[in-house]
């Protein structure tokens, strides 16, 4: 990983492209690993995958719980 690679990038990186999904399916997934990244990155000046920790995991849980997303909601964002 290249030392200015975006946190999002990263993680995107890790996770891949699964090909069996729906394009569109496959296009939410990256969105809100995205969406995660951006979160960790701002809250915490996370800059590397590799130190993330089950409290940033959780924090990004809470902020969904904030924002008042339904149990389905939010298993729909991961």
């Amino acid at each position: 990983m290249g030392k200015h690679e975006s946190l999002a990038s990263q993680a995107l990186a890790r996770i891949g492209k699964d090909w069996s999904k729906s394009s569109l399916t496959r296009e939410k997934l990256l969105s809100n690993t995205r969406e995660f990244a951006r979160h960790v990155a701002s809250s915490y000046g996370l800059e590397r995958i590799d130190h993330l920790k089950p409290g940033h995991i959780q924090s990004y849980v809470n902020s969904l719980h904030e924002r008042g997303l339904s149990p389905s909601t939010m298993a729909r964002t991961r």
